[in-house]
C-alpha cells in the first residue's frame, strides 16, 4: 500500500530558526529529561519544545526522526506521553516508529506516578469482596 503524501508545513522564519536551534541542542533537553524524577520536572524539561507552535513541533519531530541518537527517541517518547496537542502526540509516535526501524530505541522511561489499584484502610469497605463457589443451590 502506498504511503500518503505528507503536506508540506509552512513555517515562519522565526519558527524555523527556533527549530534549528533546538535541533542543534536537543541533547540538553534529553539530559534534563534524564535528571527528572517527576512528571512536573519532565514537563519543565520539555518547555522549550512545548512553547513552539504546533507546526514547529511537528517539523522538529520530523527532523528528529532522521537522527540516529537515542536522545531523539527519548524526546519523542516524552512528547508522546506529556504533550497535549493530538497531532503532536501522533507525530511523536510516528517518530518513535521510524527510529525503531533504524534500531534506535528510547532509553528513558517517563516518571509517571500511578494510583494503587487496591486501597488499604478504606472508610467504607466493600460489602462483598470474597465469594465461594459451591454445587449447592
Amino acid at each position: 500500500m502506498a504511503r500518503k503524501k505528507e503536506p508540506a508545513s509552512v513555517l515562519s522564519e522565526q519558527d524555523s530558526a527556533q527549530v534549528q536551534s533546538l535541533l542543534e541542542h536537543f541533547e540538553t533537553v534529553a539530559q534534563a529529561l534524564y535528571t527528572s524524577t517527576s512528571q512536573a520536572e519532565a514537563e519543565v524539561a520539555l518547555r522549550p519544545i512545548s512553547d513552539l507552535s504546533e507546526s514547529a513541533q511537528l517539523s522538529l519531530l520530523k527532523e528528529l526522526a532522521k537522527s540516529t541518537s537515542p536522545a531523539a527517541a527519548d524526546i519523542a517518547m516524552a512528547l508522546n506521553v506529556f504533550d497535549s496537542p493530538k497531532e503532536v502526540r501522533k507525530e511523536a509516535r510516528r517518530t518513535l516508529l521510524r527510529l525503531e526501524t533504524a534500531k534506535v530505541y528510547p532509553q528513558w522511561h517517563p516518571p509517571i506516578s500511578h494510583a494503587p489499584a487496591i486501597q488499604v484502610g478504606v472508610a467504607n469497605p466493600p460489602r462483598f469482596w470474597k465469594g465461594v463457589v459451591t454445587e449447592a443451590r
